[in-house]
């Protein structure tokens, strides 16, 4: 018997992960919530999303934002300086990687970026 062609993102769908079909009009994959399992439609687990430190060409981007530790310390503090190495929080020095480790945007949303 010839397995089903979509055999392996099924199994992985039923056990939980995110699966994507290609929307051929706009050339792009989304997120298919309840998958036909169309044998003339490509499907794909959702791709993990990588998240990796900033790094000093983030600079722009990153400085004057506020930052909270994940602790849950009752503290707040503004990115102020950048170097090749490390990133002051308030007049705390870090390594982006301490950034990126300890602490989130006050929304929530990681200190790093998407790994291209």
């Amino acid at each position: 018997m010839t397995p089903h062609k979509h055999q392996k993102e099924i199994i992985a769908w039923a056990n939980g992960a995110e699966i994507e079909f290609f929307n051929i009009p706009s050339k792009s994959w989304a997120e298919s919530k309840d998958p036909v399992w169309s044998i003339n439609n490509r499907y794909r687990i959702k791709p993990e999303t990588k998240i990796i430190p900033f790094d000093f060409l983030d600079a722009e981007n990153i400085l004057g934002k506020t930052v909270k530790h994940k602790e849950g310390l009752h503290c707040v503090a503004v990115l102020i300086e950048c170097n090749l190495t490390s990133v002051f929080i308030g007049n705390t020095e870090e390594n982006y990687d301490i950034l990126l480790q300890d602490y989130t945007f006050l929304d929530g949303s990681p200190c790093g970026k998407v790994s291209e």
